[in-house]
Formats: C-alpha cells, sequence, structure tokens
C-alpha cells in the first residue's frame, strides 16, 4: 500500500460514521408468497388448456427464451402474436416477473405515494379513498405489473383505480385481464374496485397521444421492459429518442403524478434510464428513487455531465458500469423453483434497472451537514490486502466503500441506502480501474 493511501486510512479512522436508512430488498409475506404460487394454476385455468398442450407450452419457453435473448432486433413485432408463445410467455415469464416486480413494489411503497398525492389534493387521509385513480401501463403484456402491483400493495386493493394497459397484441392482452379476474375473484373482499380497459396500441403514436386528449390525463404512468424492445443504443440519435419518451410520458402524465421506468438489469437497459433520468430533470421533475439525489449521475454518459460537475476534479465517474439492482433468487418460492426446473431454465439473480419520477414531490429530506447519503450499486467485492468491499453511488460522486472488516460490509445489500460522514472526503484517492473515488471505513 503506498503512503497516499496508508494517509487515508489514518486519516479516516474513528472518523467514520455509517447508518443503513433503508433497506432495497424486503422479504414477501405469506399472503404475497401464496398469491404468487398461485399464477400457474390461474394461467391454466383462464386459458382453459389441457396438460397436453402445458407440455408443449414448455418446450416453447426454451424457444422463446432463444427468441428474447438473441434476436432482440426483429422480435417485437411478431413473438406475442401466435398462441404458442402468448401461452409460454405467460408461463414462464409472468410469474418471474411478478415476483421481481413485486419485491420492486415493496420497497417503493406505491400506497404511500398515493395518499401524499390525495394529501396534496386536500382529499381527507384514510384507508379507503374516494377520487378515482388513472393509472396507464404500456407494454402491459399479460398485465403483469397490475397484477404484481395487487400482490405487493393490499392498501391499493380498497381504492377506485382505471387502468389503461396499452400492448401492441390483444391476445397476450385478453388472457392477461382473464388471469387478474381469477386472481381478483379469489380475493372477493377488494374485487370490482380495479377497473381494465386494454388498448392495442404502441407507445408515442398519435393514436395513442389522441387518446389521452380526450381522456382525463394520469396519476402514475407504468412500463416495464418496453422501451429495450425499441429503444436502439447504439443509433446515434439515441439521446434524442429516449427525449422523445420522456416528452411523450410527460404528455400523458397529470400535474401531480409519477412515473415507473422498468428496464432489464443489462448495459442496454441501464443506458435507458440514465439517459432518461437526465431528460426528466430537464423537465423539472423529480427522481424520487432509486437515487439520493437530484444532481448528475456518477454512472451517465459523459454527455449529461453537468458543467460545474466536470470542474470538480473530486466528482467521480464510473468506468465501465451502470444503473441496475440485483435480487438474490435464492429465496425463490417453490413454485417458481419447480417451474424453472421444468424449462431447465434456472435462475439464481434477478436483475432490473428503473426509475421512479415525480412532477410534484421530492422526499431528499433535510439531514446533518456533516453527512452525505448514497446508494450501494455492488455485491461484496474481494480486493487486495484482505479487504471487501462495495461500490455506492451519491452526490459526491462514484464511491468504492472499503473495510478490512468483512463483517462491516457484509450486512449491507444491493440497492440499500447508507448514511456517511463528510469527513470521510476529507482525502481523494481514486480507483485507476473503475474511475471510483475510495472511501476507506476503518475499524
Amino acid at each position: 500500500m503506498n503512503k497516499k493511501n496508508m494517509q487515508a486510512r489514518k486519516n479516516s479512522s474513528h472518523e467514520t460514521v455509517m447508518r443503513l436508512d433503508k433497506k432495497f430488498s424486503k422479504d414477501l409475506n405469506e399472503v404475497q408468497a401464496s398469491l404468487l404460487s398461485s399464477l400457474p394454476d390461474l394461467l391454466q385455468k383462464s386459458a382453459k388448456i389441457s396438460e397436453k398442450h402445458f407440455a408443449q407450452i414448455k418446450r416453447t419457453v426454451h424457444d422463446l427464451f432463444k427468441r428474447l435473448t438473441s434476436e432482440r432486433n426483429l422480435r417485437y413485432a411478431n413473438y406475442l402474436n401466435s398462441d404458442a408463445f402468448v401461452f409460454a410467455y405467460a408461463y414462464y415469464y409472468l410469474p418471474w416477473n411478478c415476483y421481481k416486480l413485486t419485491k420492486l413494489f415493496l420497497h417503493l411503497n406505491i400506497s404511500e405515494l398515493v395518499a401524499k398525492k390525495n394529501k396534496r389534493g386536500a382529499y381527507e387521509h384514510n384507508d379507503v379513498v374516494d377520487d378515482e385513480l388513472i393509472f396507464v401501463d404500456f407494454g402491459s403484456g399479460p398485465l403483469t405489473l397490475p397484477i404484481a402491483l395487487w400482490i405487493a400493495e393490499p392498501k391499493l386493493r380498497a381504492k377506485k383505480i382505471t387502468w389503461y394497459c396499452f400492448d401492441l397484441s390483444n391476445k397476450i392482452l385478453d388472457l392477461g385481464e382473464k388471469i387478474f379476474h381469477e386472481f381478483e375473484n379469489q380475493n372477493k373482499r377488494n374485487a370490482g374496485n380495479w377497473t381494465i380497459h386494454k388498448i392495442q396500441s404502441p407507445f408515442g403514436e398519435k393514436s395513442t397521444e389522441h387518446f389521452f386528449s380526450e381522456h382525463k390525463r394520469a396519476d402514475f404512468y407504468f412500463s416495464c421492459n418496453m422501451f429495450n424492445e425499441f429503444l436502439n443504443q447504439n443509433a446515434e440519435n439515441f439521446s434524442e429518442e429516449t427525449y422523445r419518451a420522456v416528452q411523450g410520458i410527460r404528455s400523458y402524465l397529470s400535474e401531480d403524478s409519477y412515473a415507473l421506468i422498468i428496464e432489464p438489469g443489462n448495459p442496454q437497459g441501464g443506458k435507458i434510464i440514465e439517459n432518461m433520468r437526465a431528460h426528466f430533470l430537464e423537465k423539472n421533475f423529480s427522481v424520487l428513487s432509486p437515487c439520493v439525489h437530484c444532481k448528475t449521475c456518477p454512472l451517465t454518459d459523459v454527455h449529461f455531465v453537468s458543467h460545474s460537475d466536470k470542474s470538480k476534479n473530486t466528482f467521480t465517474f464510473a468506468r465501465g458500469k451502470w444503473c441496475h439492482f440485483i435480487f438474490s433468487a435464492r429465496e425463490q418460492l417453490e413454485s417458481l423453483k419447480i417451474l424453472s426446473e421444468n424449462v431447465k431454465l434456472p435462475k439464481e439473480k434477478i436483475a432490473l434497472s428503473y426509475i421512479l419520477t415525480s412532477r410534484k414531490e421530492t422526499i431528499f429530506s433535510k439531514r446533518e451537514a456533516s453527512t452525505f447519503r448514497a446508494v450501494i450499486i455492488s455485491e461484496l467485492i474481494k480486493l487486495r490486502n484482505g479487504d471487501v468491499g462495495r461500490y455506492a453511488c451519491s452526490e459526491n460522486g462514484f464511491l468504492l466503500l472499503r473495510n478490512a472488516i468483512p463483517n462491516f460490509l457484509k450486512g449491507l445489500n444491493f440497492g440499500d441506502t447508507i448514511t456517511l460522514n463528510k469527513k470521510l472526503l476529507k482525502d481523494f484517492v481514486q480507483d485507476k480501474k473503475t474511475g471510483a473515488r475510495i472511501i476507506y471505513l476503518e475499524r
């Protein structure tokens, strides 16, 4: 270890303040686990297909998997227009995506955002709000997102919500509606509160814009795994395309509203989210999650780096990293484990990139002037000299939290939000490979 690093460690001793503010991954309760486990049976009941047909669907899943992963530029126009692929998609991807989204919704607490919106609208705050909410879901598929939100947020089941679910395939929308109603009928206490309208129309088309010009604008915009279907990150006009996408989302929303965009946790999905974040901020949206600040993203393209941040030699940007988060699949439900074994597509990790924004609200609460917040964006890393570390994102740049005591960082997980003492920024030591600023967390 060189003298500069040793001095940085010495200066950080006895100065460390690190506090866990919010866990990213929360466990499912028994009811949520049971509801998710019921999806395969509900599919068979909704689709009314035989065991023989199910055997064919299982084999079709592998063909669909290959198309989804290796024919990205060709698949969207036709891959959900055949009955075989529609049923195969709902059989395998619906349960797994519902699991992923349910885990995310447990973190985001959408019902709390809705309650805050109602307060701002001068409505009385109680468990049941009489006003009707408008939710839109683009690329809805088999209504994966509404189903996952129903599972994760029991408080929302009592609210009157009108859903406008958009997709290019009527077949997948029809199947999703059947599954949702079967699902809803098993939980009759709140059945009928959510109204589903299916619309066969793509995002950004004039017909879609005309629809929102004649209807009440949305309180919440959702889309999951949609923009990666048609935004080309290698195109010269990629920034312009993401700008137009954000402009379109804004045109669908009411003045007091939210938008949640979820994309795959791969480099392409991360780049889409990073670009959209910059454009949302240009449109005066606030970023509520996963970020802990609305300044320049340390993981972003240089194109979006503000001049003020470029001038700060101590503001660090990541090299070869992208914004994404991971849920462990080790705690997966037995039904999902069996499902993966049946089609021989095991899962150990579930990755996603996402951004939650608001046109009115900001959740960055006041904190002590001596601290700053950061989000853990990696699993535990083994470093030289027996140290361990985790990467983190903050308003002070891209960080590498480093410690000689493994248990100190083992207690954290991907996506957790922490508070750190600004005294840890006193010395500037940078990791040459990743560009991260090294923060030494000592005993």
